[in-house]
């Protein structure tokens, strides 16, 4: 097979794509990263993004979110633009695939999220933040600057979202060298919950104004029981503490919603290939 992996919308979209097409290549099958263009003999296109076309052959939807404030998977016109686009769609779990399946009336299916192979059972010995960038939903307007008067520079690791920053470390840096993450509603947050890392979650009270903010059914929204939710910096000193003090805390509750959120994990570029 001939794969081409669609990178013209985000070059971070390469992320999603770098462990399937290394078990590709391992098989003997030929890849392709592109920005344009079009591949005559490509037997598929594989994207990350909804509006994303293909660029030869068959188009394969893998997504690029869990989603936690509701963008995509709350937003009928993402899905329907989806729905334009591919041919089939790859999705995390059975939960997804039920929603999916709503508007695409197309092949669906669960193939997990194979960004995160090689991740799990990786700790380090840091603080990752990881907000996202709406008003209505960052962490940054809640704990601000004292993240790093709590943790310490020196054992704090930044990771905003890459669409707006481009500086920082890699995804897999960010959750290899850390032990805790604190996130809001930024995916990071439910895939350190899949990866069972201690999750910090910050509450923004503007949440509800935020034009796509999901239901409370919405499986990110019942997944933040699996992490310690705050709401001020005095809250992220005490959650920090229980967490070093007790790193199993809540582990139950992260594996039981990492179930939910995440199918075939540390092997979803083998799914994924099995697959295609």
């Amino acid at each position: 097979m001939k794969i081409v992996f669609n990178c013209s919308l985000y070059d971070f979209y390469r992320d999603y794509y770098e462990n399937i097409a290394r078990e590709l290549l391992r098989r003997g099958h030929e890849v392709e990263f592109i920005e344009d263009n079009y591949i005559k003999d490509a037997d598929f296109t594989v994207t990350a993004d909804e509006s994303q076309k293909g660029m030869g052959g068959t188009v394969v939807w893998i997504g690029h979110s869990f989603d936690g404030k509701g963008a995509m998977w709350n937003n009928p016109d993402c899905l329907k633009e989806l729905a334009k686009n591919a041919d089939y769609a790859f999705v995390y779990s059975s939960v997804y695939k039920n929603i999916l399946g709503k508007y695409f009336n197309k092949p669906i299916y669960i193939s997990g999220m194979a960004k995160l192979d090689g991740l799990f059972g990786k700790h380090g010995d840091n603080v990752l933040y990881a907000p996202t960038f709406d008003k209505e939903l960052t962490a940054d307007s809640i704990i601000g600057e004292s993240i790093e008067k709590i943790v310490g520079s020196n054992n704090l690791i930044v990771r905003r979202h890459p669409a707006y920053v481009t500086s920082g470390k890699s995804l897999k840096d960010s959750f290899t060298e850390t032990n805790i993450v604190v996130s809001g509603y930024s995916s990071m947050g439910m895939e350190a919950i899949v990866l069972d890392k201690p999750t910090i979650l910050v509450n923004n009270p503007n949440r509800f104004k935020h034009k796509s903010f999901p239901p409370k059914d919405y499986v990110c929204n019942q997944a933040r029981s699996a992490a310690i939710q705050i709401n001020n910096p005095k809250e992220l000193k005490k959650a920090i503490e229980t967490y070093k003090k007790n790193p199993s805390y809540l582990r139950k509750e992260r594996r039981h919603y990492g179930n939910l959120l995440c199918e075939y994990r540390g092997v979803a570029s083998e799914r994924t290939v099995d697959l295609l």
